[in-house]
């Protein structure tokens, strides 16, 4: 596929795509999924690409190149950039390009051989020469001092063309000077073309290139309408751009357009080399520099404007628009229709701020007046005047600082919280309070210690109280109290450094680390006395692995000191960190392979190592190693492993970053765990407890919960590039991960929800009685509540079970995950059997024609059923099965409203359900009585009951099928049954879609359409906010014990821990800022010397002995 940004780069892209796809509508990455879903290998080849840089505003700019990553790294697609070498370093400013400065190919001009038969060729095959050599090498000497050497040799050529000797068959000298030589022929071509528009119209051949032509001396495509709304005479500048199209000066092209919009005719000049070899034009460039720049702001500030509805927030005020006012007085060119309107905008609100100024002084003279009467009364006025114009303008900075973190939607939460903390300073408002939660809910915060030098590997010390880090000029120790780090030893300024891990002993008096300019030297540090009290010396390159309360030194026999460190003939020692030297243990051939290949368990029993794609392991003595055993292999070569602490259990990264848990008494078997992990580096982590495992993601550092190896991992953001070294301590507070210029301490304490992707599908969610499991989907699936013990994922019940295929519209199973009810469109009611599937069709008292039923609902004791009859007429309605005798009976047929929703209470006496009109009934059985509540006029959407049956709760939607799901709005109405309330719970917003109760029942839950979940008291104080995605949340389920909440989040399952306490957002102003301070160090600070006003700036470093909390 080849496209080209301009200035619509998606709309290009989506012509592109459609002109070889049968779609004829879609985004630009469904229409790439589309089309690379038909291809064995596939190229997008994007040229011109600098003109993503000159003709599109930022947020463009990086939305685009999000796209086209994505391409390249989801989609397996070859993306091609093609651009100006000058436009290179534009690139730097995305992480998501980095890659294409290790994979260049700079495209040089012809030169040489080359450029002469670009030059003779062409003739030689119409039977022409040149008349002789030396014309040829004048041509080229010509052409090679100029840039853009081959189009300038081309129109040369042409013209040279047109005047050729044709009875001699020859291309001659004469004619090459009548043309101007290369230099000169375009010039001439272009000037000769200005002769023939006139001297009266030139201006408006100027204005034209103006429009055509970037501050940055590039190309731009305008829309040729829009173009010529610069001129009031609109016929004298179309004929004039007419003529610059017909002498090939300017193209014209059909641009792409959105589906449904009106075709667009775009202009631009013909080849950049025009820009730099016309002097007239050359001329006019360097005349207009001054005001270009603005110019191109303007251009692209009024598409934008234009594209979103005209909003008043996109309009320039303050400092821009006085610098517009003053360049619009010296610009001498016009402004297309679309500036113009975008021109008045400004000046309409400016004269709005103005008028609203002379008001506010007008207010103040008369406050003033009434001041000379009574003065007490004036001073009192006037301080609050002054009050509120301090709030109001704190407020709007607090309002745009917001909307710029709000803007970083890539940014990571530290960032994030840093914008939310410092609109809350300036004001405290709900939406920066909403963000800063958002912000926390994609990850944890982190400190930062800025360091001047890269470091490598990190260890906390036994106490917790020193972090050891190894950078290229030595070792340093970090205190707690996040003073000054003392510096243990130097390298010196090679710029090398230590590969592999630093290590404290187990009492933390002693740091053992090698030394950098000899790799076979082990350097032991003592804490206590604050100097290096033991050095040994080995026969080659040795790495310190302390375990079991001993330092095992395992040296490569073979005296290499190089890189590439590897270790082959390999001597194993042991030091028991006393005055004795270190005592050999045995050798063993490891083959060759770098130290992330061998590692010893915590238990100091075990040497491990991979070879290929086995891991092989030798018990060890403190005397001798054993045997070679076979731990287990795979198809992949493995990469790295590491001992799960802890366990005897051991962990392996292969060549394609998939990572495996191996048991160490199960030889030559299968993995027991299978991570995609898909790890750039093929580098994993364990925390002390070897609950978790840590590797590389793509500008992250993942962690997986190894007690729920199938959830989702948990991402620690804020690192420049992958980390280095990754250090835990040993009571699972901090994570420490090293990287290039910092050191990230993430803390570990907080609970987040699991996530199983994919995991949410259906309409059924419901924990079994004893709370270790539970049921969901259609499918019946039951599965494991995290924590709980990992058996593998299993299928109660599934359709396939049926005697014939039936379409199921709607379930529910009962708490003993006994039996499922299933409600069909088009083949009744079934009551299933999980354990042996059978199937037990329910019988109606009153067959409908077409025995479509939805909902459903199951008592908890599973002795009755109820559906919603959908017939028509007066088919519908509610029936009711009693399942120990197998009768039904009707006890309500509808009005023309149909019921939306079913729920029994948790002793199975009661039904409740919810119509389409905005009633609640409550079915009591006993009597065949009922009672109406009147929810509102809107569909009921979900019904909750109270365990104790006092409380019943319901959400009532106005959503119709085929409405926008982002205007739709609902209430939510509590009814407390025992003293015949009604409360309007407008605490939890207006989006709910289902709402449940906690075991309790003092606890209300809801789900909104924007992917939040909300825990509150009954009584409707503002309550916890878990923020999940833009998903809508349904079926929420919470555990018997009530600990674990669960919902379908999208097409995810998710678990929450039940929150306590006050709910973070509701904190004091104060108090809330004070927390935000402590999870973070970055701040955003005011800066007038950039555009938006502020950057990102770090806070002193506090330490880590106080764990932040939210």
């Amino acid at each position: 596929i080849f496209s080209v940004p301009g200035n619509s780069p998606f709309l290009n892209l989506e012509e592109a795509l459609r002109a070889q796809l049968d779609s004829k509508s879609g985004k630009a990455i469904e229409l790439l999924k589309e089309w690379r879903s038909k291809q064995r290998e596939a190229v997008l080849f994007l040229d011109r690409f600098e003109e993503l840089f000159t003709l599109n505003p930022p947020d463009v700019q990086a939305h685009f190149i999000e796209l086209i990553a994505k391409a390249a790294l989801e989609l397996n697609i070859r993306v091609l950039l093609s651009m100006r070498d000058d436009f290179l370093i534009r690139c730097n400013d995305f992480a998501q390009l980095a890659t294409i400065f290790s994979e260049l190919t700079p495209l040089s001009p012809l030169t040489g051989a080359s450029l002469r038969r670009a030059l003779v060729q062409p003739a030689l095959k119409c039977t022409y020469r040149f008349e002789d050599e030396k014309l040829v090498d004048e041509i080229l000497s010509d052409v090679e001092k100029e840039k853009g050497a081959l189009p300038l040799m081309a129109f040369a050529a042409s013209k040279l063309w047109q005047k050729r000797d044709r009875p001699s068959g020859r291309l001659t000298r004469e004619a090459y000077k009548k043309i101007g030589g290369v230099a000169g022929a375009l010039s001439q071509h272009a000037e000769a073309v200005m002769e023939k528009i006139g001297p009266d119209r030139q201006p408006i051949v100027r204005e034209i290139f103006r429009n055509l032509i970037t501050a940055e001396n590039t190309r731009a495509g305008r829309d040729i309408d829009e173009l010529l709304s610069v001129f009031p005479e609109r016929s004298a500048s179309e004929e004039v751009l007419r003529m610059l199209i017909d002498a090939r000066l300017l193209t014209s092209f059909e641009a792409p357009q959105a589906e449904g919009a009106k075709p667009s005719t775009q202009v631009e000049i013909v080849h950049e080399s025009l820009l730099s070899h016309w002097p007239r034009l050359v001329r006019w460039q360097t005349q207009d520099a001054d005001s270009a720049q603005l110019r191109d702001q303007l251009r692209q500030a009024a598409q934008v404007w234009e594209q979103r509805s005209r909003s008043d927030d996109l309009v320039w005020t303050g400092t821009a628009f006085l610098e517009f006012q003053a360049w619009r007085q010296r610009y001498p060119g016009g402004l297309t229709t679309t500036e113009e309107a975008f021109a008045q905008a400004m000046m309409s609100r400016a004269h709005k701020r103005r008028r609203q100024r002379r008001l506010m002084v007008s207010a103040i003279l008369v406050v003033l007046l009434i001041v000379l009467a009574v003065i007490t009364i004036f001073w009192h006025q006037a301080a609050i005047a002054r009050d509120n114009a301090v709030l109001q303008a704190r407020r709007a900075e607090a309002g745009k600082v917001l909307a710029l973190g709000r803007a970083k939607a890539e940014a990571d939460p530290s960032t994030k919280i840093a914008y939310a903390l410092a609109s809350l300073e300036l004001n405290d408002s709900t939406e920066a309070r909403r963000f800063a939660m958002q912000a926390l809910s994609e990850g944890p915060p982190t400190l930062l210690i800025k360091t001047k030098t890269a470091l490598h590997t990190v260890d906390f010390s036994p106490d917790g109280k020193w972090i050891a880090g190894s950078t290229a000029g030595g070792v340093q120790l970090f205190p707690i109290d996040g003073s000054t780090p003392t510096t243990v030893s130097e390298f010196g300024s090679s710029g090398e450094y230590t590969p592999w891990p630093i290590q404290f002993s187990p009492d933390g008096e002693f740091l053992l680390f090698s030394w950098r300019q000899d790799l076979s030297i082990l350097k032991v540090w003592s804490m206590s006395q604050n100097k290096i009290v033991r050095t040994f010396h080995f026969e080659g390159i040795t790495i310190c692995l302390v375990r079991a309360g001993k330092a095992f030194l395992i040296t490569d026999t073979s005296g290499r000191l190089e890189n590439p460190f590897k270790w082959n003939d390999t001597v194993v020692r042991v030091w028991k960190f006393d005055r004795r030297e270190p005592e050999i243990v045995g050798h063993v051939k490891l083959g060759n392979i770098i130290w992330k290949k061998f590692d010893i368990d915590s238990r100091g029993q075990m040497l491990a190592y991979s070879k290929g794609h086995s891991v092989y392991f030798r018990p060890l003595d403190v005397s001798a190693l054993g045997p070679e055993k076979l731990i287990g292999s795979q198809e992949t070569d493995i990469e790295t492993i590491k001992f799960r602490p802890t366990k005897q259990e051991l962990a392996s990264a292969d060549s394609t970053g998939e990572i495996r848990i191996w048991s160490v008494f199960h030889q030559a078997q299968d993995a027991i765990h299978l991570i995609g992990a898909n790890s750039p580096e093929k580098v994993i982590w364990f925390d002390p407890n070897g609950s978790f495992i840590f590797t590389q993601g793509n500008g992250a550092l993942l962690r997986w919960d190894l007690m729920v190896p199938k959830a989702e991992p948990i991402s620690f953001k804020y690192l420049a590039e992958a980390p280095w070294s990754v250090t835990v301590d040993k009571n699972c507070r901090w994570l420490v991960a090293a990287e290039r210029t910092a050191i990230a301490f993430f803390p570990m304490t907080h609970s987040y929800p699991y996530i199983f992707r994919g995991a949410g599908i259906g309409n059924v969610i419901r924990f079994l009685q004893d709370g270790k499991s539970l049921v969901m989907d259609n499918g019946m699936q039951i599965s494991n509540v995290p924590g709980e013990t990992q058996l593998p994922s299993r299928t109660l019940w599934n359709s396939g079970q049926l005697k014939k295929a039936i379409e199921i519209d709607s379930a529910d199973v009962d708490p003993f995950g006994k039996y499922a009810l299933l409600g069909t469109a088009g083949d009744g009611v079934h009551l299933i059997s999980i354990a042996d599937g059978k199937d037990l069709p329910l019988k109606s008292n009153s067959p409908l024609e077409f025995p479509y039923y939805t909902p459903v609902a199951l008592s908890p004791d599973a002795n009755f059923a109820a559906a919603v009859r959908n017939g028509s007429g007066n088919d519908v309605g509610l029936e009711i099965w009693d399942l120990r005798s197998g009768t039904s009976r009707i006890m309500e047929k509808s009005r023309g409203i149909g019921m939306s929703t079913l729920k029994y209470s948790s002793d199975g006496k009661t039904l409740f359900s919810g119509d389409c009109g905005g009633k609640l009934y409550e079915w009591n059985f006993s009597d065949n009585s009922r009672q109406i509540f009147q929810i509102g006029n809107a569909c009921v959407t979900s019904i909750a009951v109270s365990n104790d049956r006092r409380y019943v709760a319901a959400s009532s939607s106005s959503a119709k099928s085929g409405d926008n799901l982002a205007l739709v709005t609902s209430d939510v109405v509590l009814y407390d049954l025992k003293e015949a309330k009604r409360i309007n719970i407008t605490s939890h917003g207006n989006r709910v879609c289902s709402v449940a109760f906690d075991v309790t029942g003092t606890k209300l839950l809801t789900g909104d359409l924007d992917g939040v979940l909300r825990v509150g008291s009954i009584t409707g104080e503002t309550p916890h906010l878990l923020i999940g995605t833009e998903r809508r949340v349904v079926n929420i389920a919470i555990q018997p014990g009530g600990n674990w909440i669960a919902a379908n989040v999208g097409q995810d399952l998710r678990f929450w821990q039940m929150p306590e306490g006050i709910p973070f957002q509701n904190l004091s102003s104060v108090e809330l800022a004070d927390r935000l301070r402590g999870l973070t160090n970055l701040r955003i600070v005011s800066d007038n010397t950039i555009p938006n006003g502020y950057r990102l700036d770090y806070a002193p470093f506090p330490g880590w002995k106080k764990t932040p909390t939210w």
